[in-house]
C-alpha cells in the first residue's frame, strides 16, 4: 500500500475547502460564521448538520458524527482512507506522490541522528571557545571563576555570529531535513543561519548521557538573555534536569535544586556535587518523581526575588506531593541574590552550613506570612493568625506544632492562647461542619453536582474551543492557570492533554484538527468548534474558567472527604479532618 506524507496529507486537505466539497451533497445556508444543513447521514426534518468554513470541519448535532474534509468524503462516499485521499486530490488536480519505502525507517533512526547532530554541534562550539573568535565568552566564563576542567566538564562552548553550523553538519553527512529537525539552524529566504549566534553554550544533557537540546547566553546587554532549544521527539523540558548526568555519579544524601545553568556549574566546580537545575522556574511533577528516583531529600535554592519565591512555593508542593522532604535553602547576605554569588564570595563551607540548616516548608510558608503583613497593624495582625492557623493545622504532630507555636508566640509577640484559638477554631468550623452534613444532605449535594456537570462540561469545552485557535499566546494563558488535574470529564482531559503536548512540540502544522485520529475525538472536537464561544479578552475568560473549575475540584474532594468521615473505623481521621479545613477555608474565597 502506498505512504503518503503528513506534508502530501495536508496539501490535499487544503487544497479542498470544506465548504465547497460539502455542498456537493447537502444543501447549505448561511448562519452567522457556519453554515448549517440537513445531514446526509441521518434522517432529520430540521438542520443539525453545521459546517466552519474558519476551522474546515463538520459537525452533526443530531447523530454526533464530524471531522474535517477527508472525514467527510469517507464518510459520504464509503471510501477507504487512500482513495478519499486520491480523490480529494483528482478534484484539486493534484498527483499524489507517495514516499520512499526507506521513509519509515529515516523516521525511526531520526532520534539517533539528532543526538549525533547535538554532539557534532556542541564539540563544534567547545572548540570555537578556545579560538580568538571565543576568546569574549571564554573571558566571560573566567570571570565567573570557572576553570578549564569544568567548561569540559559540562561542555560549554560558544557560536560566534557565523552562519557555518549548516555547512559543518552538511560535511559530516546529515541531510538538509534532519540540520532543520534538530532546530540549531533556521533557513531564511535561501540562507540557513546559526540559531544560538553570538551566544555561550550550555549543552543539555539527559541522565543517559545524550545530548538533547541547548541553552544559548547573549555577553552583552541585548534581549533575550537567554534562548533555549524547543521542545523535540527527544526534549522535554518537563521531563529532565540540567546537570543531573554529572549528579547521579554521586552518592546522593540529598540534591539541591537551582535556577540557573551559572548556578549548578559554579557550586559543583566548588565541590558541591549534588546540585541540579529546572529548565524553567516551574519546577514539574515530571521532574520531581526523577529527582525522588535518586534522592528523597530535596533542597530548594532558587533565587531571593519574588519570582525566585513564588517558584519555591509551587516547588515545595509539587516536590512534597512526589514524596520528598523538602527544605528551603536561605541565603543569610542581603549582599548576594542567588547560590552561585555566595558561594564565590563566601566560600563553600559557609555554603555548605547553609544547606546542613536549611529550614521546613512550615518555617518557610511562615517566614513568607511575616514578611506579607504588618502585625503592628491590628487588620493585618488578624490577616496573619489567619492564615498562619491553616499552616500549622496542617501539622499532625502535636509536639512539632508546639514547637513553631512557640517560637512564633516568641518572634511576633503574639500569645500562644490567640494562636492556639485560631487553630483549634478552624477544627471546630470543621466539626460544625461535619455534624450538621447528614447523609441525605451528602447524597443531595452529590446530586447536585452530578446535575452540574453539564456546566462542567460546556467549561471543559470552552478550553478545547480555545486551544484549537492554534495561538501560542491563548495556550500560554491557559497553561498558567490550568493543570490537567482540573478537567473531570475523561474524554475532554484527553483531548486537552493531547492539545497541550501538540503546544509543547512546537512543531506546529496549519490545521489542528489533524493531529487527532480517533473518531471519537474527532466528532468531540467538530461539536466544540461549532459551538459560538466568545474569544474576546481571554485572559478574562481563562480566569473565570479556572475559578469555575477550581470551586468544582474543592466541592468535590470536600465531599469526597466527608463521606469518607461518615464511615465507621475511618483511618487517618485527624488528616482527613485538617485536609477538610483547608479546603472548607479555599472554598470561603469564592
Amino acid at each position: 500500500m502506498a505512504i503518503y506524507s503528513e506534508e502530501m496529507i495536508q496539501e490535499v486537505i487544503n487544497s479542498n475547502d470544506i465548504v465547497d466539497v460539502v455542498s456537493e451533497y447537502v444543501q447549505l445556508k448561511r448562519a452567522g460564521r457556519n453554515y448549517t444543513g440537513l445531514c446526509p447521514f441521518h434522517r432529520e426534518k430540521t438542520p443539525s448538520f453545521v459546517v466552519s468554513p474558519d476551522k474546515q470541519i463538520y459537525h452533526c448535532f443530531g447523530c454526533g458524527k464530524g471531522g474535517n474534509v477527508l472525514s467527510f468524503v469517507m464518510d459520504i462516499e464509503n471510501l477507504e482512507f487512500v482513495d478519499a485521499l486520491q480523490h480529494l486530490a483528482n478534484r484539486a488536480g493534484m498527483e499524489l506522490k507517495a514516499v520512499d519505502t526507506g521513509y519509515i525507517d529515516r523516521n525511526k533512526d531520526l532520534r539517533e541522528r539528532l543526538y549525533s547532530i547535538n554532539l557534532e554541534a556542541a564539540n563544534y562550539w567547545y572548540t570555537n571557545l578556545y579560538k580568538p573568535t571565543g576568546k569574549v565568552a571564554l573571558d566571560y566564563l573566567y570571570n565567573r571563576k570557572l576553570d578549564d576542567n569544568t567548561i569540559k566538564k559540562f561542555g560549554l562552548g560558544y557560536c560566534n555570529n557565523a552562519t557555518e553550523m549548516y555547512n559543518y553538519l552538511k560535511s559530516k553527512g546529515f541531510t538538509e531535513e534532519e540540520i532543520l529537525k534538530s532546530s540549531l539552524v533556521e533557513k531564511k529566504d535561501t540562507r540557513y543561519v546559526d540559531k544560538f549566534r553570538d551566544r555561550l553554550m550550555f549543552p543539555i544533557i539527559d541522565v543517559r548521557g545524550r545530548i538533547i537540546a541547548f541553552g544559548g547566553r547573549v555577553l552583552n546587554d541585548s534581549k533575550p538573555k537567554y534562548i533555549n532549544s524547543p521542545e523535540s521527539i527527544i526534549y522535554s523540558k518537563a521531563r529532565n534536569l540540567f546537570g543531573l548526568n554529572i549528579a547521579k555519579k554521586e552518592k546522593l544524601d540529598r540534591i539541591l535544586i537551582v535556577e540557573g545553568y551559572m548556578d549548578t556549574i559554579s557550586l559543583h566546580q566548588r565541590k558541591i556535587p549534588y546540585v541540579v537545575a529546572s529548565l524553567g522556574t516551574a519546577l514539574t511533577e515530571e521532574q520531581a518523581k526523577l529527582l525522588r528516583k535518586y534522592s528523597s531529600n530535596v533542597v530548594i535554592g532558587y533565587d531571593a526575588d519574588g519570582a525566585g519565591q513564588a517558584a519555591t512555593l509551587r516547588g515545595l508542593d509539587i516536590l512534597t506531593k512526589a514524596g520528598c522532604e523538602v527544605k528551603v535553602l536561605q541565603l543569610d547576605k542581603d549582599d548576594v541574590k542567588d547560590p552561585d554569588e555566595y558561594i564565590i564570595k563566601y566560600g563553600s563551607g559557609r555554603f555548605e552550613n547553609l544547606v546542613e540548616n536549611a529550614i521546613t516548608l512550615v518555617e518557610f510558608k511562615l517566614q513568607l506570612l511575616l514578611k506579607k503583613y504588618d502585625i503592628n497593624k491590628i487588620d493585618e495582625k488578624i490577616k496573619f493568625l489567619n492564615e498562619m492557623a491553616v499552616v500549622l493545622a496542617s501539622i499532625t504532630n502535636e509536639i512539632e506544632r508546639d514547637v513553631y507555636v512557640d517560637n512564633i508566640s516568641k518572634t511576633t509577640g503574639i500569645g500562644k492562647d490567640p494562636i492556639y484559638a485560631e487553630i483549634n477554631k478552624l477544627k471546630l468550623k470543621f466539626t460544625t461542619d461535619l455534624k450538621n452534613v447528614t447523609d441525605n444532605r451528602v447524597l443531595l449535594n452529590q446530586k447536585t453536582i452530578k446535575k452540574d456537570e453539564t456546566v462542567i462540561e460546556k467549561t471543559e469545552k470552552y478550553i478545547i474551543y480555545l486551544l484549537l485557535e492554534n495561538n501560542s499566546d491563548i495556550y500560554n494563558q491557559i497553561k498558567e492557570k490550568i493543570s490537567l488535574d482540573y478537567i473531570q470529564t475523561e474524554k475532554f482531559r484527553n483531548i486537552i492533554k493531547k492539545l497541550f503536548d501538540y503546544y509543547e512540540t512546537n512543531n506546529k502544522v496549519k490545521d489542528i484538527v489533524t493531529i487527532f485520529s480517533e473518531e471519537e475525538d474527532i466528532n468531540i472536537i467538530s461539536s466544540t468548534i461549532c459551538l459560538d464561544y466568545n474569544t474576546k479578552g481571554v485572559e478574562k475568560i481563562v480566569n473565570d474558567i479556572y475559578k469555575t473549575l477550581k470551586k468544582n475540584k474543592l466541592e468535590k474532594q470536600k465531599y469526597e472527604i466527608l463521606n469518607k468521615l461518615k464511615e465507621e473505623n475511618t483511618e487517618n481521621k485527624q488528616e482527613l479532618e485538617l485536609e477538610l479545613s483547608k479546603i472548607l477555608i479555599d472554598l470561603n474565597k469564592f
